[in-house]
């Protein structure tokens, strides 16, 4: 069965948690979107568009774990929420300085533990590359790679 591959830009904001030194919760959402890619000769332009439609919500629990580094885990939920996934993360992700002057980037890989609705059986992997901009605003381009259970017979 052919993988479904998503593209989506979620906004957020994380939390600490006051009970809980370096454990944060992130909440985020997405709308439906259009990315595209144009490389040209000796340039490459990269846009984002909000369509009309649904759209994806994700909490998580983001741990810090040293100078930059952090595991998360959490849920994804698409639409009406029928549909989602359970994500964690492979290895660790990383948090730092980027060349814009009070901007964080950074960027995790996470494995998908469980799905429901659509995602039911569901494997695969989820990638982001996000900022946290100078008012703490996080801004987190997932992509998405999912293999659905196949179905009985085929």
């Amino acid at each position: 069965m052919d993988p479904i591959v998503l593209f989506l830009r979620y906004e957020g904001a994380p939390t600490p948690i006051a009970t809980a030194p370096g454990v944060l919760t992130v909440s985020l959402k997405a709308t439906s979107c259009s990315m595209t890619t144009e490389i040209g000769k000796t340039s490459v332009k990269s846009s984002y568009k909000a369509l009309p439609g649904g759209k994806a919500s994700a909490e998580t629990v983001l741990t810090l774990t040293g100078d930059g580094v952090f595991i998360e885990s959490g849920t994804i939920k698409f639409g009406d929420g029928s549909t989602w996934l359970t994500f964690n993360t492979v290895g660790q992700g990383f948090l730092g300085a980027s060349a814009a002057k009070g901007v964080s980037a950074g960027c995790a890989v996470w494995r998908i533990a469980e799905g429901g609705g659509q995602f039911k059986g569901a494997t695969g992997h989820i990638t982001g590359n996000f900022i946290v901009d100078t008012k703490g605003v996080a801004y987190d381009n997932q992509v998405a790679v999912i293999f659905p259970k196949a179905k009985k017979g085929k």
